[in-house]
């Protein structure tokens, strides 16, 4: 069985520097030796290709793959004045993750001192485990955050084509699920909005949505078919989140296209929407 941790160690010290100095990560695979002994040596494969791993599956001598990549180190909230110095705050950190889903991580501080904590998800981590067919950590957030999201965002097209605010029964009718049951609601659609939400947020799933973009189901512009298929619920949903701006953002800028009721209740809307239940609450 390989030490993974003291492989990163010597990536880090190999190729960390080399990282820093082109400014984008460098990607590892760790494969079985040419010669055919698995247990004392192996082969390495780096590549600094700006798409790296993302999207590829582990071939069947691969036993880990991994990243060089360099950071900046943030203070938390709360920290006192000073806490990180920004003339000397550059990181640099390798991760490694094995087929059986063993993970090593080593980060040098500018400090000199080194850390071995490793994070618990990230784009990243969630690309190595994938290349094995690795599970992810669970979506961050419930899928209502995308539908409030698309909500907006259609509210907002239709804001710039209207050039006058938009009313609440308006705005209401352009929400994910009313423009599905179009031809079936008939009348003010905001009278049932509210049950409307609800069952979105209820029926609808992140792999649900993840099986639509596989599909090519008119998110091609946020992500590929072939790449929402080779993912997994947990990173589709952290990557697609991260492409769009959040629900408060989208608010603050719509805000000013709306009637000043459709502007408060939408907030209301949006807000019971991605806000989730407290722990113990029926449904």
């Amino acid at each position: 069985m390989k030490d993974w941790e003291k492989l990163a160690g010597v990536l880090l010290d190999a190729a960390g520097d080399r990282a820093a100095e082109q400014g984008h990560p460098i990607w590892v695979r760790v494969l079985d030796s040419p010669d055919g002994d698995p247990d004392e040596t192996f082969a390495l494969a780096l590549s600094a290709e700006p798409a790296g791993l993302l999207g590829w599956v582990a071939t069947a001598d691969c036993r880990a793959v991994g990243v060089v990549a360099t950071g900046r180190l943030r203070p938390t909230e709360g920290a006192p004045p000073g806490a990180v110095d920004p003339a000397n705050d550059r990181i640099r950190m390798v991760c490694l993750v094995s087929r059986a889903g063993d993970m090593a991580w080593k980060m040098a501080l500018p400090d000199g001192s080194e850390s071995t904590e490793p994070p618990s998800e990230g784009r990243m981590l969630d690309c190595l485990r994938r290349c094995f067919g690795l599970p992810t950590p669970p979506p961050p957030a419930s899928p209502a955050r995308l539908q409030a999201a698309a909500w907006l965002a259609a509210a907002f097209e239709q804001a710039q084509v209207a050039r006058r605010p938009l009313s609440w029964s308006e705005v209401s009718r352009l929400h994910p699920v009313a423009r599905v049951l179009d031809g079936d609601l008939h009348g003010d659609c905001s009278t049932v909005l509210p049950g409307l939400i609800r069952l979105a947020g209820s029926a609808w799933t992140w792999e649900d949505f993840r099986l639509h973009a596989q599909a090519d189901a008119g998110v091609h512009d946020v992500i590929n078919p072939e790449l929402a298929s080779w993912m997994d619920a947990g990173m589709f949903a952290r990557w697609v989140l991260s492409c769009l701006p959040a629900p408060d953002e989208l608010l603050v800028v719509l805000r000013p296209h709306l009637t000043p009721s459709a502007a408060r209740r939408l907030a209301h809307a949006v807000h019971v929407a991605t806000t989730p239940e407290p722990a113990g609450a029926l449904s």
